[in-house]
């Protein structure tokens, strides 16, 4: 899940934005974009999951760390509901989520498994 998140820098010099300004005739004013989860100002964008409107969210440096460890929704959705346990390590798993959608799988049994744990079924 981590490896394949990107960073990429954006610069909040004032000589990036007065050379985009002078560019053009109109006025206009060049938006950071902001955090997913905290809606603060991106200075390092950490690409996040998918969503589905074909995007990534995107994520602060702070947020993208939890979400690259595997632990966004340890960390910020705790006290949701959809939390289940995997059926053979007993690991919580928030079903109910699209961050987390990729590490929940079921078994041919039918059973709820992390994605650790169903890797390991399957290849047995």
């Amino acid at each position: 899940m981590g490896s394949s998140s990107s960073y990429s820098s954006f610069s909040s010099s004032s000589s990036s934005s007065s050379a985009l300004s002078s560019s053009s005739s109109s006025s206009s004013t060049v938006n950071n974009p902001t955090c997913m989860q905290c809606n603060s100002n991106i200075t390092t964008l950490v690409t996040g999951w998918p969503l589905g409107d074909g995007n990534v969210a995107q994520l602060c440096h702070r947020c993208g760390i939890f979400y690259q460890e595997g632990t966004f929704c340890e960390t910020f959705h705790r006290n949701s509901t959809g939390w289940l346990e995997c059926a053979v390590c007993l690991k919580k798993l928030h079903t109910n989520c699209i961050v987390s959608r990729s590490e929940v799988h079921f078994t041919l049994f039918g059973r709820l498994c992390c994605k650790v744990c169903a890797t390991k079924l399957i290849r047995r």
